[in-house]
């Protein structure tokens, strides 16, 4: 998930009266903001398709649900630069600090011409700036649906997506993957708070004194699935890895990296991710 707090055992769990993540995560400073560290493969491919098949010159609109402090954000407009790939990029997180540090990298961007890139603070499970934004053809959103809140903020963060996105636009939806069978601590940390989160893989992410901050959710393929299809989306393709811990580098975990497409706004013949196809979106 995307804490670095640590988990105890030890320590007995009990249900917190209230809990926003999102404020949790404004208190973080910026530098201490973990996320991954580069973009999946199966992602930048389907940001290359989705440019491959606009039919006008102008860039690829990503929206960065979460963007932290807009390293990946920056980095990834840099590079796909190389692979002529021009993308406009426009990062939201609810971390003013980090907001700040984003919108200084892309200033110092050394992309020819100047970073298109630009970062603002906001509530991510229920954003909504469609009156100043047009829709975009990327959505990107990085192990935020993980460590959001519960299925209800879940469901708010995919809608928020959904909403952004052009007809046929790209959700490109990285997550924390069920891991018990490859970790055995996971297993611990799943049954030690189900009574009390009310939900098998949902556990209590705690500071360094015990003391709860959120709830962390582990997806199944299957759960995930469900729950993008139930929120409208459709054409999901999943890419199952096990990689290190991003708050426990020396064990391992599952993540799941998922690409999803908004239907189309007309019923027309399936398009696959990265096919070439001159539809106007």
């Amino acid at each position: 998930s995307r804490s670095t707090c640590q988990d105890l055992p030890s320590r007995s769990c009990l249900r917190p009266r209230s809990m926003d993540s999102e404020q949790h995560w404004q208190q973080f400073k910026a530098a201490d903001i973990p996320t991954k560290q580069t973009l999946h493969s199966s992602f930048t491919d389907a940001i290359r398709g989705t440019q491959a098949v606009k039919v006008d010159a102008e860039p690829c609109r990503v929206l960065d649900m979460g963007c932290g402090d807009g390293r990946i954000a920056v980095e990834m407009e840099e590079g796909e630069a190389h692979h002529g790939v021009q993308l406009q990029i426009f990062g939201v997180d609810c971390n003013k600090e980090a907001i700040e540090v984003a919108n200084k990298r892309a200033s110092d961007s050394p992309v020819k011409g100047g970073s298109r890139a630009s970062f603002t603070v906001g509530q991510v499970s229920s954003l909504d700036i469609t009156a100043q934004q047009a829709p975009f053809d990327v959505v990107l959103c990085q192990l935020v649906i993980s460590v959001v809140g519960n299925t209800e903020s879940r469901i708010g963060l995919l809608r928020a997506c959904l909403r952004h996105l052009k007809p046929g636009g790209v959700l490109l939806l990285s997550t924390s993957g069920a891991s018990e069978h490859v970790n055995d601590a996971y297993k611990e940390l799943y049954n030690r708070d189900r009574e009390a989160t009310g939900e098998y893989r949902t556990y209590y992410s705690r500071d360094g004194d015990g003391n709860v901050l959120y709830e962390t959710h582990h997806f199944e393929k299957e759960e995930l699935h469900s729950l993008l299809s139930e929120t409208g989306f459709g054409d999901l393709v999943t890419k199952e890895e096990e990689e290190a811990s991003s708050r426990r580098p020396d064990q391992k975990a599952i993540f799941l990296y998922t690409v999803a497409r908004k239907p189309w706004a007309s019923k027309q013949s399936h398009i696959p991710f990265g096919g070439v196809d001159k539809r106007v979106v």
